[in-house]
């Protein structure tokens, strides 16, 4: 199971390991999606950015949260390892294939972005919106971001594949 493109991901892993992976025998079966939600202190004034101040608060660009209407304190990212799918949408999707900021708190588990970032006032978090609790508010975007969710086989499926590729596209669906 992946959460970037299929192209993205066999590029990345051959970038590691040249020829590692034959894309041409892969086929990527989208069975769903999550949106990438941004989180903020509490304490934090700013509730929504336009798509253009998200950008330039990930690429580094914006660094106070002054300079857009909030206190006078530095912005920390707080997000995933790199190579996690929502940070990696973020960076291909808002930030255009930028990376985010050096300084950024990259955290080894997802689940962790919404702890650090109730515990910064200065922070602003990347994560799933099922991340978000009341120890934490969500920031808002003009857009959403959406992260596939994406089941990859190799070669053609046989009928008990295709089975579990229905099957977990239809997961969490309402009945």
């Amino acid at each position: 199971m992946i959460s970037a493109p299929l192209q993205d991901e066999v590029k990345k892993l051959n970038e590691k390991t040249p020829g590692s992976v034959d894309g041409t025998r892969l086929k990527a079966h989208q069975i769903g999606e999550s949106r990438v939600a941004f989180a903020v202190h509490p304490s934090n004034a700013v509730k929504s950015l336009t798509n253009a101040q998200l950008t330039d608060v990930f690429v580094g660009k914006i660094k106070n949260w002054k300079e857009i209407g909030g206190a006078d304190q530095p912005i920390v990212v707080v997000a995933a390892q790199p190579g996690d799918g929502l940070r990696a949408m973020v960076e291909s999707s808002l930030i255009k294939g930028s990376s985010l900021p050096s300084d950024t708190r990259a955290m080894p588990n997802a689940t962790q972005v919404p702890k650090i970032v109730s515990q910064l006032p200065g922070a602003i978090g990347i994560l799933a919106p099922a991340s978000i609790d009341s120890s934490v508010a969500e920031l808002r975007g003009e857009t959403s971001i959406v992260q596939p969710l994406i089941l990859v086989t190799m070669g053609e499926e046989t009928a008990e594949i295709k089975q579990v590729i229905e099957a977990a596209a239809n997961a969490g669906k309402p009945k």
